[in-house]
């Protein structure tokens, strides 16, 4: 299923009641349901950021908590799921999910204007709770850190061969870049994947059409099409600025990574801005936005940045007060009320200094801590065999 509207990537004027645009955004969700294919179904995942704990010394539960795109799915094939954990429905998109058996919702963004309206159009999100968060703020600030290295890449782009990314926006800055003031930039693209379906490989050719052949679309952009998730701090590191030309998407995760590593993010100012309402893109201090939608205003802004010698490179600090593993979680456990009276003292000192958690878990995992950095990655639950890890295993 494609979005129906893609007029919205590459337009942001749209001609429409707000309240018409967001209908036409809550079309489409990149979850995974029940009756999608079995390719699509074989790719479903969570984050498992708490797992049901008893405490001590009165032996009360507390169920754990997972965020997924296919929660449907899950309870789908694991009804019981229910029973011991808190669910909350992540899109991957910019829209809401309508999950019918999410206990929470993220909603990317603070915005009581559309959170008004979601309730209100869809009734199944009437009565409960919305988060505004998304999975890109969930990012490891712990495996995302700034390296101490030469910064020998001008502009860094992350981004997948789709048309929502603006590839063309980006690939004709360049080109103005050079056209303009003679210069080169070092830039980089790294799109994620190391095969290219149909789509992919027409986004690609329409970008060498752009420069006429495949060589001269090389000379502008350095194409690495994978990177382990580990070693994309190094690529953060090494760049001057991340760049983001897309205008609608979901909450671009690039943008969370970028800062963790101390490098600023430049981007159009109408970045997801039917959703977003009066919610910024970055945090103060973090980056340079492009007021005009076209390459030329982006080539423009982008290369007075490089030439000024003037970027500055702390936005870690900034950024470790919105985004980041233990800010998030907390961020989430404080939201919702049943974690608020089930986990003595979570007001009352950070969440990975939490006594019940870390004593509960000690057992496992060591603390919470490690749990949360280390062994959620690769937790037990995301094999649905291993299922009898979270009635047996988990009960400390």
């Amino acid at each position: 299923m494609e979005f129906l509207h893609p007029e919205y990537y590459s337009n942001d004027k749209i001609n429409k009641h707000i309240e018409d645009i967001w209908r036409d955004i809550e079309g489409y969700s990149s979850e995974i349901f029940p009756d999608d294919s079995f390719e699509r179904k074989e790719k479903y995942s969570f984050v498992d950021i708490l797992l049901p704990i008893i405490k001590k010394p009165d032996k009360s539960i507390i169920k754990g908590l997972i965020v997924s795109r296919a929660t449907d799915y899950i309870c789908s094939i694991l009804p019981i799921i229910k029973n011991n954990f808190i669910l909350i429905a992540n899109s991957m998109w910019g829209s809401c999910s309508k999950s019918e058996n999410a206990d929470a919702y993220f909603t990317l963004y603070e915005n009581s204007q559309r959170e008004e309206w979601l309730r209100n159009e869809y009734s199944i999100l009437k009565d409960k709770l919305l988060i505004p968060l998304q999975d890109a703020d969930y990012a490891n600030e712990r495996v995302l850190f700034p390296l101490e290295t030469e910064k020998d890449i001008d502009v860094l782009m992350i981004g997948r061969m789709h048309r929502c990314k603006n590839l063309d926006i980006f690939l004709k800055a360049l080109m103005y870049i050079n056209q303009k003031y003679g210069k080169i930039l070092n830039a980089v693209l790294i799109t994620g994947s190391g095969t290219r379906g149909e789509k992919e490989t027409e986004v690609y050719r329409q970008l060498v059409d752009i420069c006429g052949s495949e060589e001269k679309f090389r000379s502008y952009i350095t194409i690495v099409d994978k990177v382990k998730p580990s070693m994309m701090f190094k690529y953060y590191s090494r760049a001057k600025l991340t760049a983001l030309t897309s205008i609608f998407e979901g909450k671009n995760r690039s943008i969370q990574e970028s800062l963790l590593c101390n490098t600023p993010v430049i981007c159009f100012s109408s970045f997801n801005k039917y959703i977003r309402g009066g919610a910024p893109i970055l945090p103060e201090r973090c980056g340079y936005y492009v007021e005009e939608f076209s390459a030329e205003a982006f080539g423009e802004k982008l290369y007075a940045l490089i030439e000024s010698g003037c970027i500055t490179y702390n936005t870690r600090e900034i950024a470790l007060k919105y985004y980041g593993r233990a800010n998030t979680i907390e961020r989430i456990l404080k939201t919702i009320p049943y974690y608020c009276e089930m986990i003595p003292n979570l007001f009352e000192s950070d969440i990975l200094d939490n006594e019940c958690l870390n004593t509960a878990l000690a057992d496992k995992f060591g603390s919470y801590e490690d749990f949360l950095y280390e062994n959620s990655i690769t937790s037990p639950l995301n094999d649905r065999n291993n299922y009898q890890f979270l009635e047996c295993s988990n009960m400390l």
